[in-house]
């Protein structure tokens, strides 16, 4: 399974509570946990300078800048930014004490910001608010306990994991959770005084703030154009909406309801399939390339290759301190040696691959955003180099070039209890390289929602997809 979401609930939870967030550690203390962090990215992660060659520069800047004494919520922020500069979506840093309870409230789930945002060319404009915050919807912030609104956004997209130089992708991230990123990585107060613009009118306003189950329903409440379910409709006589939501839910019930799909799509003789894969953050990768079957016009190649670091896990030094699927032991048997690279040699998705019988061959229109991650990228990312249609939206959250995933290894520093999940395969599409293999694939027609468009439930980017059928 590949999915953000599948990695960020595996993760072990122990006794410990919030308020180890004040526990404090020595210089030595936390120089050797960084250098077990560095070990394990160095060793095992096979994206290690894949997107990007940043992280040596940056684990020194901090590693060279280390206090005396640091608390755990200080050290998780420079460490959360090491992690990040690897630019690979599925590598997380967590804290594992109270990690079910709370998600994503690492340290603090009281006192959060008491609001939703949708963040679009880094301004965050309020989209639900709890009641005593007085704030308007559809408010734009300018600052929050006096500092701007951008500079807020630059540090929390500097510890975003994400793939590549992809700008969608942490923007949309960022916005889903914007409270509990402020509360990890900004600060935690009592109060909050927000600046903001409503109107063309600048006010500002103090407010208490409120605990995660609050929050959770504020989301819950959210403005959302997009279902949450896998679903299939017609708004007109000759189009078919396929709406993907995800590839993780149900592999089998998926799989069903994909074959579903197609016998209705072509029992009314479509013309025009939208595919929509917005808010698709992956799942099961053989779905992807089950669906692309479904709307493969000739023979396909789905993964060039899977490459992983070493061939038995004991070449790993930092061994005392991870742990491993059980399946991991099986490695030496499909791994094999080639121009000096270790592969992983066994996948459903190597090889030639077939059109599905009865596939559809029309008119194919792709909707995506900075949350069609993981499988859901892949999928887009052989639909774009087969040439299969047009792409609306915005440029998709995975990178065009592959990702790295699979299997994990939880990597748990000894002094401050963090926990790295790190993947251990570097999955490299079979894709013609026509763009920056660190970007995602690039839309044909960007259309960028506003935030007044999803307050109005406006779904401007299916609207513009019909009408360029129409």
């Amino acid at each position: 399974m590949k999915t953000k979401i599948a990695i960020l609930f595996i993760l072990i939870s122990n006794s410990l509570s919030a308020q180890y967030k004040d526990s404090t550690y020595t210089k030595v203390q936390i120089e050797n946990d960084l250098k077990i962090l560095k070990t394990a990215i160095t060793q095992a992660h096979p994206g290690y300078n894949r997107f990007s060659s940043d992280f040596d520069s940056v684990f020194n800047e901090v590693y060279n800048h280390l206090p005396e004494k640091m608390t755990m919520y200080d050290f998780y922020k420079q460490a959360n930014t090491i992690v990040a500069s690897l630019q690979c979506g599925h590598t997380k840093l967590h804290p594992s004490f109270n990690y079910f309870s709370s998600y994503p409230f690492f340290f603090n789930d009281q006192n959060v910001l008491p609001f939703t945002v949708d963040i679009r060319a880094n301004k965050a404009t309020i989209i639900n608010s709890n009641d005593q915050t007085q704030i308007p919807i559809g408010a734009q912030i300018l600052k929050i306990n006096n500092k701007p609104i951008d500079s807020i956004l630059s540090v929390l997209y500097k510890a975003q994991f994400s793939d590549g130089n992809i700008e969608s992708a942490k923007e949309r991230e960022v916005a889903d959770e914007f409270s509990a990123r402020y509360s990890n990585l900004i600060e935690n107060p009592t109060n909050y005084t927000i600046e903001y613009q409503y109107n063309n009118t600048t006010s500002t306003v103090t407010t208490k703030g409120i605990n995660n189950d609050i929050w959770y329903k504020l989301k819950e409440e959210s403005p959302s154009i997009l279902k949450s379910n896998n679903n299939l409709s017609f708004p007109q006589d000759s189009i078919a909406y396929l709406r993907m939501a995800d590839f993780y839910s149900n592999k089998k019930g998926i799989k069903k309801f994909i074959d579903s799909a197609f016998q209705a799509i072509k029992a009314k003789n479509i013309h025009h399939l939208i595919i929509d894969v917005r808010g698709n953050q992956g799942g099961y990768d053989k779905l992807g390339a089950y669906l692309f079957s479904k709307i493969a016009l000739k023979d396909f190649l789905y993964y060039d290759r899977i490459e992983v670091k070493a061939k038995k896990k004991k070449q790993f030094s930092f061994l005392p301190y991870a742990s491993f699927p059980k399946v991991i032991g099986l490695m030496p048997l499909f791994i094999k040696k080639k121009d000096n690279k270790f592969l992983w040699t066994r996948h459903d998705n190597f090889g030639i691959q077939k059109p599905a019988k009865n596939n559809y061959t029309h008119k194919t229109y792709f909707l995506m955003d900075g949350l069609s991650y993981s499988s859901a990228a892949e999928f887009l990312s052989v639909a774009k180099s087969e040439n299969r249609g047009l792409f609306f939206g915005e440029e998709a959250g995975g990178a065009y070039s592959g990702n790295n995933s699979g299997i994990f290894s939880f990597v748990n520093l000894p002094k401050t209890k963090m926990v790295l999940a790190m993947p251990l395969g570097g999955y490299y599409m079979h894709v013609n390289p026509i763009q920056d293999g660190s970007r995602g694939v690039l839309p044909d027609y960007k259309i960028t929602m506003s935030s007044k468009d999803l307050l109005d439930h406006k779904d401007t980017v299916l609207e513009k997809v019909i009408s360029q059928i129409e």
